[in-house]
């Protein structure tokens, strides 16, 4: 190993979990709004796709999915720097 892999050693084996989660989100199979819409819409404009479905069935789910999912992420960061400096009760 060189010198910069055994610095990052202790980093990598701390931080695993959070990698995990960035790989599992980034690969899985989860829609993104600003990625598919595109796509989606132009089924709707060929005719391929109805308004009801795209909106029910993609546009709904979707926008609902990242607006808790995001309120959730933006939660958790809070708490974590909110509660980072303080030490526990005994």
């Amino acid at each position: 190993m060189t010198h910069r892999a055994v610095g990052l050693a202790p980093v990598l084996r701390r931080d695993r979990p959070r990698i995990i989660i960035i790989l599992v989100t980034a690969h899985g199979p989860f829609h993104r709004l600003d990625a598919s819409a595109e796509d989606m819409f132009c089924l709707v404009a060929r005719g391929e796709l109805s308004w009801s479905a795209y909106l029910g069935r993609f546009m709904a789910p979707v926008l609902l999915g990242n607006v808790f999912g995001g309120v959730a992420l933006v939660a958790v960061l809070n708490h974590a720097q909110v509660t980072s400096g303080s030490e526990a009760e005994p």
